[in-house]
């Protein structure tokens, strides 16, 4: 009887937190790459995104430089513009957010944590606020 009495207060205070959270931050662009805008099909060498008519090529700058002026040979209505993006990668930011998770939780398990955006690398060429949303349930004993 002692015993139950014991673990009473354990099972009374022991309890399951579900809340949901979103995480921003502001990005700034600061890579410089070059964008392609043409109705004509393009192969590059170079890992391209594809926005619409635009092709954005994504790799060592002096590279793409150096392919553009002496390799490339564009049709006449070819349009080719020096811009700044940014490379969002959300599985570093989930790594951040499950680390400072840990840290701020300590006292509490973590059970789970469900991120309800998007996987994807995303490229921004303009100053935006980036919104990951995600659940939280935490195991309190």
């Amino acid at each position: 009887m002692k015993k139950l009495l014991l673990l009473l207060p354990i099972f009374i205070f022991a309890f399951q937190v579900e809340f949901t959270k979103i995480y921003k931050t502001f990005v700034i662009p600061s890579d410089t790459t070059y964008e392609v805008c043409s109705s004509a099909l393009y192969d590059f060498p170079f890992e391209v995104v594809k926005r619409g008519n635009c092709y954005i090529l994504l790799d060592n700058f002096n590279d793409i430089d150096l392919y553009l002026t002496n390799q490339f040979y564009p049709s006449n209505n070819t349009t080719i513009k020096k811009i700044k993006y940014a490379l969002i990668d959300y599985d570093t930011i989930q790594y951040d957010i499950i680390r400072t998770l840990k840290q701020t939780y300590k006292t509490c398990n973590i059970k789970s944590v469900i991120f309800l955006n998007d996987d994807v690398k995303k490229i921004i060429t303009k100053p935006q606020t980036i919104k990951l949303k995600y659940k939280i349930i935490l195991d309190c004993n």
